[in-house]
């Protein structure tokens, strides 16, 4: 059964064939006008140097010297463009991190190609082979996937912004799930993942907090915990809680580190299908004096599944 293939993986890929398309179209060009012109110049060598009346075909090659030159020009400009293209489809393929600048570059870089191949087709006729089908196919993957992005993330609250690290003030407990609740958990979407030694009754409590009106854009919730502190308390806490989301149609599973990992590990994340945070353990997060970072998103998702992988579901333990 073949695995399916998320928007967030097939982009990347689309943006980068678009960017090796549009290089590609963007060398064809150069290399036949190039041609073309160079072809024109030793036509007119041979005129001007035997001194003989031109025929009709060099006639024409010379009539068309002209639009061949400036044709040649396009694809210069038309090159960079492409090779935008093709960096920015590279960098998104390695990272999951989509930019709204970037965003626009692909699309602005895209269109681009898209303008040089039209008039490049309006000037010159390079046969009936479809170059010019595909050289607009490599401009209009990159064009459309940009402008999806860029209007995608700048319809998001807060997109416009870059990430702010949130501060916790001890003294202001109340507020500080207010805050946190706004600034942070109103913005996840996807599949949350948690990881959390710390993660106990009372951090349950404020898990449910922070969630409460923010679980629209929420498909499943899975935490990574310590045994310890997963008392029978906990248990019930966690059953009410997992059914109760589960009315809702998300997904709440928590898996134990096993011991070597859980020695391991020295910060607690939250992390979503596009940004990752460090956080204060959620038990005290509303009263820890302590900054909610942004960390690497797709260092912090492998770190999580590669401890995911190694834990045992809470149900299985005996």
């Amino acid at each position: 059964m073949m695995a399916r293939v998320s928007k967030e993986q097939l982009m990347p890929v689309l943006a980068l064939a678009g960017g090796a398309i549009s290089i590609l179209s963007a060398c064809h060009f150069m290399e036949k006008l190039a041609f073309s012109v160079g072809a024109y110049h030793e036509a007119l060598g041979i005129v001007s140097t035997y001194n003989i009346s031109p025929t009709a075909p060099i006639l024409s090659l010379i009539s068309q010297s002209t639009t061949m030159t400036v044709a040649l020009y396009l694809t210069f400009l038309m090159l960079p463009f492409a090779v935008i293209v093709f960096t920015i489809g590279a960098m998104w393929l390695f990272s999951r991190s989509r930019m709204v600048l970037s965003a626009a570059a692909l699309a602005l870089s895209g269109l681009m190609v898209i303008l040089a191949t039209a008039v490049i087709e309006s000037m010159v006729n390079f046969g009936s082979y479809p170059i010019f089908l595909i050289s607009y196919l490599g401009g209009i993957m990159p064009f459309l996937i940009g402008a999806y992005l860029f209007i995608d993330v700048r319809s998001r609250p807060g997109s416009t912004r870059a990430a702010r690290p949130i501060s916790i003030d001890p003294q202001t407990p109340y507020t500080n799930v207010m805050i946190l609740s706004k600034r942070l958990m109103s913005k996840l979407e996807g599949d949350l993942k948690i990881l959390d030694m710390h993660f106990d009754a009372n951090g349950l409590v404020n898990l449910s907090r922070l969630l409460n009106g923010n679980l629209e854009k929420c498909k499943s919730v899975s935490v990574l915990a310590k045994r310890d502190r997963l008392g029978s308390e906990f248990i019930r806490n966690y059953s009410d809680f997992k059914n109760e989301l589960g009315n809702k149609g998300i997904v709440f599973e928590l898996k134990v580190l096993n011991d070597g990992d859980a020695n391991e590990q020295h910060e607690r994340m939250l992390i979503d299908g596009r940004t990752a945070y460090k956080i204060p353990p959620l038990n005290i997060i509303n009263r820890k004096s302590e900054h909610i970072v942004s960390i690497n998103h797709r260092e912090a998702e492998e770190r999580f599944d590669r401890l995911w992988i190694n834990s045992t579901k809470l149900e299985n333990l005996k």
